[in-house]
C-alpha cells in the first residue's frame, strides 16, 4: 500500500498500491467492496471528492485518472509530467 484517504462518508478507506489498483475498503466487515481495473502504473495518491461521485488516482507515471467512485472505473485522465506531483488537493466542489 502506497497511499490512503477516506471517502466522503468517512466510513470508508480507499488504498492505492504497487499492484496498480485502487481498492475501497468497508471496515466494518473488513474486506476490499471493490477493486479497480488494473492502471498502468502503481497507485501512488489518491483524492475523493466530497460529494462522493469522483476519486482520483494519481498514479507513478505522472497522470491523474478521474475514476467513477460507485464502479472504481477510470472516466478520464491528464498527464500531469514525468513523475507524480509531491502534492495534490481536489476542489471541493469537484468540477472536473
Amino acid at each position: 500500500v502506497l497511499t490512503l484517504t477516506w471517502d466522503a462518508t468517512g466510513r470508508r478507506l480507499l488504498s492505492g498500491s504497487r499492484d496498480k489498483h485502487a481498492s475501497l475498503w468497508n471496515l466494518t466487515a473488513g474486506d476490499a467492496t471493490r477493486r479497480s481495473t488494473a492502471l498502468p502504473a502503481d497507485v501512488v495518491k489518491l483524492l475523493a471528492s466530497a460529494d462522493g461521485k469522483i476519486v482520483v488516482a494519481i498514479t507513478a507515471d505522472g497522470t491523474a485518472r478521474v475514476v467513477d467512485a460507485g464502479s472504481l472505473q477510470q472516466a478520464s485522465e491528464w498527464k500531469l509530467g514525468d513523475r507524480p506531483p509531491l502534492a495534490a488537493v481536489l476542489s471541493p466542489d469537484a468540477g472536473i
